[in-house]
């Protein structure tokens, strides 16, 4: 959006604006890629632009540049269905089985889980967002919190019940994730999920 006010601002004072084309590709989060004839005219470009870090620009490869776009192109052409059943990428849910519930567009997903809460979550209220963001390195240590359906009785007087425009059901709602029935109810890109070859065993599935 930055970029796109200062090509109108450009065009308003009739200054040369060297830029062809701005995209940003779901498989590489983090990055944009702007499409120039020289290194300096994207420099020029996003000179003054906060969150973008002008010390990290570089040219991409002639030889490489078509495989980023067919990356980029198979990563907008990926679907899911509702009732699918999906597989988790990264995180404290990586391999767990998902049931996608709501979709939204083409690139995010409501995935149904067992979730994966620590105990001690429960325990201290102040430290509960401190336990999740410990459960995040857990993962690389080799240790996993284990699956546990939601019991919102230990939580009472800290989470809330509404109706979800998106479901148009009750949901209870706790360190803002989405419970029902004691299932996590969460939001993805689809990009974060495995969505071909996923063949969920019989003992899996009976826990949905």
């Amino acid at each position: 959006m930055q970029i796109m006010r200062k090509a109108i601002d450009y065009l308003n004072k009739e200054k040369p604006f060297m830029i062809m084309s701005v995209f940003q590709c779901d498989k590489t989060d983090g990055y944009i890629f702007i499409e120039a004839h020289k290194l300096s005219h994207v420099k020029s470009i996003i000179t003054g632009i906060s969150g973008i870090f002008k010390r990290g620009t570089e040219m991409i490869a002639i030889k490489d540049m078509t495989q980023l776009l067919k990356t980029c192109s198979e990563m907008s052409e990926t679907t899911v269905e509702v009732h699918q059943w999906v597989r988790i990428k990264k995180g404290i849910y990586k391999d767990d089985l998902g049931l996608v519930e709501a979709v939204e567009g083409t690139k995010k997903a409501w995935v149904k889980l067992i979730p994966r809460i620590p105990d001690d979550a429960f325990s201290k209220t102040s430290d509960v967002i401190y336990n999740f963001k410990k459960d995040c390195l857990r993962e690389s240590q080799l240790i996993r919190v284990p699956q546990k359906l939601f019991n919102p009785s230990l939580v009472k007087n800290e989470c809330r019940k509404e109706k979800s425009s998106i479901f148009k059901k009750s949901f209870y709602v706790w360190q803002e994730q989405l419970f029902r029935n004691g299932y996590l109810y969460k939001l993805f890109k689809v990009n974060k999920l495995t969505t071909e070859q996923v063949y969920p065993e019989l003992a899996e599935i009976e826990k949905f």
